[in-house]
């Protein structure tokens, strides 16, 4: 039979066992079950200690923060996080923030988008913390991270934008990273999966700027 949409963008061995099942019982057994599985995973989130992280960054908005390289195209820069405590005493590990670093320069890239509302869809609507990971990775974005430096203690970013939304993002007064991370105010475990313009959210890194 053919698989409806919602079971061809799950994991692969999960549409086989959901396969299994509709020939064994059907496809609202099955559909049970897969509401049963989608639950388990995300218990399992929990369970292992993993939250969506969200870190506020300040940004001086009477300044120009975008700059145009040679062949037109427009990029952002900014420090993304650091290993000192924001205002809520958390802290990242320098190993972690190297990590993130030589992956955005491997090409593993990260994208920028504008709110939070779609991360918090993906993140509700797929339990595993690979399939979370994926679906963000697949999606859109108004800004797509090219290069990372870590110096001193500061995790740098540069994002090339899409022109579209160049005014959107400079009104900005912040920048929030999306993270997977260990519970417990030292970071020192996770996954990068992205950032955000914010327009109403404080800061929790007053040292964090976007720069020219």
């Amino acid at each position: 039979m053919m698989k409806p949409n919602y079971i061809q963008k799950l994991p692969q061995t999960m549409q086989t066992n959901w396969e299994t099942v509709v020939n064994m019982g059907g496809v609202p057994v099955a559909n049970q079950w897969l509401s049963r599985e989608l639950d388990k995973n995300r218990q399992e989130i929990v369970a292992k200690s993993e939250k969506f992280r969200r870190v506020k960054f300040d940004i001086d908005g009477s300044k120009t923060f975008i700059s145009k390289s040679a062949n037109g195209d427009e990029y952002v820069s900014f420090m993304l996080t650091d290993v000192f405590a924001d205002n809520q005493g958390d802290t990242y590990s320098s190993e972690l923030l190297l990590k993130w670093c030589d992956e955005i320069n491997k090409g593993n890239s990260i994208v920028g988008d504008v709110n939070h509302e779609e991360y918090d869809e993906i993140v509700a609507t797929y339990g595993s913390s690979d399939m979370v990971k994926q679906k963000l990775k697949e999606k859109g974005g108004i800004a797509k991270a090219v290069k990372a430096v870590f110096e001193k203690g500061k995790l740098w970013v540069k994002a090339l934008i899409d022109k579209r939304y160049k005014k959107t993002i400079e009104k900005a007064n912040g920048v929030s990273l999306e993270a997977l991370v260990n519970t417990g105010s030292h970071k020192d475990e996770g996954d990068l999966l992205g950032f955000t313009f914010t327009v109403d959210q404080p800061a929790a890194n007053p040292r964090a700027k976007i720069t020219k």
